[in-house]
Order: C-alpha cells, then structure tokens, then sequence
C-alpha cells in the first residue's frame, strides 16, 4: 500500500503528459468524448473495445482530456483493486494471515512505474479484464451471494472482461473451464458455486470471443 501511495505520488510530482500517437487517435478522428453506440462498438486495432472507449469518453467530458489525472486514477483504481483483490483471494486460501501476508509481499513488483498505466494514457485497459477475473474468483470462493445473484453478478463480469479487449474474451473461457475442471474435487455446496460461476463466466467468454474474433478474421482473410 505504501509503494502504491508513493507511485501515486511520484506520479504527480514527476508525470509528463507526452502523448504516443494512440493517445490522439480520438483527436483526430474527431470523436472525443463521443458516446455513440455505434461508435463505442467499432473494431480498432482489430479489437472491439466498447468499455475502453467509453471510459476514455469520460474522461475527456469529466477531466478534461487531463492525461495525467486520468492515469493517476487509474493507477490507484486498477493496481489498487488488484491488490485488494489478491490479498482477499490469499487470505480466504491460505487461513493465516502471516503466511497471505508473506506471500502478498510479492505483489510489489506489480507496482514499477512501466507496468499498465506508466506509458499510454489508455494503456491501464488491458489490466481491467485481469481485475474482473480477479473479482470473479473473489465472487465464487470468498461471499455468500445467492445462486442468481453470483450468476449475474459472474456473467456481467465476464462480459465487462471480454469487451474491454481482446486479452479479457480468451482467458475468461480458460478460466471457466478450470473452474468448472475443479468442480467435482469439491463439496456439494463449493461444487454448485464453481459449476454456476464457471458455466456463467463461459458463456460471457464464449460469446465475447466469437466477437473479438470478427476483425481478426477480417484482416487475416
């Protein structure tokens, strides 16, 4: 926590806002701050990121294209929420705070500067399907949220990963298929939740690749 406060303040004491060419694609398409529907869910880069662009979006109508508060934000939102995350997930695991916390003290080398956010303003958007996967293991091994609400609450992760890029619609189908693979090695009510938050989190994955892979085919094809 504290190497995540200097970051945040190291960040503002020292943050240049040197745009990279992606940083003003929005600029010269003449669509910041845009919030169309249909734009929202135009491929680029041979990716649909519908959730990436809306946050983008708002954040040029809230901050005022401000690179550096939006990095800032989302260094403390993203990294921040992993971290809460990971050390949630050691302890409901391991059942002893010393050893989570020895273990947890490996996450600190998550926190140098070149990591999501430190050199595209956007860049962070490739962390957020890592953190809804994170909340979903959180989800189905450590709350006691009713049957319906975890499969809601699962698939809507599921599909905030899959359309937030590329990299979230593969591994949330890995991941469902491991949950499901562990299902039968455990108890009744343990196997219900893994078999419900896996099959949820399967069919977001599923039907967020078929998706992610439209663009790819157009442009190998």
């Amino acid at each position: 926590i504290l190497c995540l406060a200097a970051g945040a303040l190291a960040w503002l004491s020292y943050g240049i806002d040197l745009p990279f060419y992606d940083d003003w694609r929005a600029y010269n398409q003449g669509r910041a701050a845009f919030l169309d529907p249909k734009w929202l869910f135009e491929p680029d880069n041979a990716t649909y990121y519908p959730v990436g662009k809306l946050l983008d979006s708002l954040a040029q109508r809230y901050l005022e294209g401000n690179s550096l508060a939006y990095q800032l934000l989302s260094m403390l939102i993203v990294l921040g929420g992993l971290l809460a995350l990971q050390w949630r997930l050691l302890s409901q695991a391991l059942n002893d705070r010393l050893l989570a916390a020895a273990s947890f003290s490996l996450t600190v080398f998550m926190l140098q500067p070149g990591s999501y956010w430190g050199r595209q303003a956007f860049a962070y958007i490739q962390a957020v399907p890592l953190l809804c996967l994170l909340a979903i293991l959180a989800l189905i091994v450590g709350t006691r949220l009713s049957r319906i609400l975890l499969v809601l609450a699962v698939a809507i992760l599921g599909l905030v990963a899959g359309l937030t890029y590329t990299s979230g619609a593969l591994p949330a189908v890995v991941a469902a298929i491991v949950l499901l693979a562990f299902a039968p090695f455990l108890d009744q009510e343990s196997r219900y939740r893994l078999i419900l938050g896996g099959g949820a989190l399967l069919i977001a994955g599923i039907a967020t690749t078929m998706l992610q892979l439209q663009p790819v085919f157009e442009v190998a094809f």
